[in-house]
């Protein structure tokens, strides 16, 4: 979930992120964290392939998928950041 970690300048300021199944930040995180996809399986696989590069090929990239155990949403949002105020 590489769009979390756009928040790392928030987290080393002590500010906290909150995500939601409507404040999701991106299409990847909608789908993991509230199961919510935004986009066609097809079309996911393709953005993870071509657009992340985080595997050579669909074939590849499908497979993977395909055996990821699935995160089970437990609330209705997510928090990301520090989990205690830096001191400084």
């Amino acid at each position: 979930m590489y769009a979390c970690f756009r928040f790392t300048k928030k987290w080393l300021k002590g500010e906290i992120v909150v995500l939601t199944k409507e404040n999701f930040g991106c299409g990847g995180a909608s789908n993991h964290l509230f199961r919510h996809p935004k986009r066609s399986h097809k079309d996911f696989i393709n953005f993870r392939t071509k657009d992340e590069e985080l595997k050579a090929n669909h074939d590849l990239m499908e497979d993977w998928v395909s055996h990821t155990k699935l995160y089970q949403p437990e609330n209705d949002y997510s928090i990301y950041g520090p989990l205690k105020m830096l001191v400084r």
